[in-house]
């Protein structure tokens, strides 16, 4: 019951900040310190996430940590200096894409602590891979409807991680994370291996 009433408020959390962030222009009203170049994103650098702009073309998420980089996989990247320094909704990154189709996001993840992915619309959320996040401490992740399987194991600073409506999902591993402390888990019927 706390589990299931700790989700909805990190939902309704979500969701709340995301109106409130689509209400404001695309750098959300504010200053983005990108001042700093971007490395190669590349599969072992990033956090990645195929997203489906046919049912919903406007996509948010919080992101901490320092520097911090999003590829939307349209050509816009947005980069942002400890985007958790000052108001709350400096730590929202969000787009809204031109036109539909499959896009794939990548997030440089060297200086990723936290990442609360949230999903807007149903089946929107198609795949996620996660490279080496080496100070990545909490994640919430949810609505990923193509994995079978998901790999933790490059998060070695992981305290908490939740995971929801993955419903393909079969198997996490989570070997390398020694400092995972909370799992939460919810609407995976698949799942049937945590390892």
């Amino acid at each position: 019951m706390m589990i299931a009433m700790k989700k909805a408020f990190f939902l309704l959390a979500g969701m709340v900040g995301a109106l409130a962030m689509a209400a404001c222009e695309e750098q959300g009203g504010f200053e983005r310190n990108g001042n700093f170049t971007v490395p190669a994103l590349t599969d072992e650098n990033t956090i990645q996430f195929t997203v489906d702009a046919d049912r919903s073309r406007h996509f948010v998420f919080v992101l901490h940590g320092g520097k911090i980089a999003v590829d939307w996989g349209d050509g816009t990247v947005t980069k942002d200096i400890n985007p958790d320094r000052g108001e709350p909704e400096q730590s929202f990154f969000h787009h809204t894409y031109a036109a539909g189709g499959e896009y794939r996001i990548k997030i440089l993840s060297d200086e990723l602590t936290f990442i609360n992915v949230i999903f807007e619309a149903e089946n929107t959320h198609l795949e996620l891979a996660v490279g080496n996040c080496p100070v990545l401490e909490t994640a919430w992740l949810g609505g990923f409807i193509r994995n079978t399987s998901l790999d933790m194991g490059n998060c070695p600073a992981l305290e908490y991680l939740t995971f929801f409506g993955c419903t393909e999902l079969e198997s996490v591993s989570l070997e390398g994370c020694t400092s995972l402390d909370r799992l939460d888990t919810g609407n995976n019927p698949m799942l049937t291996e945590l390892y």
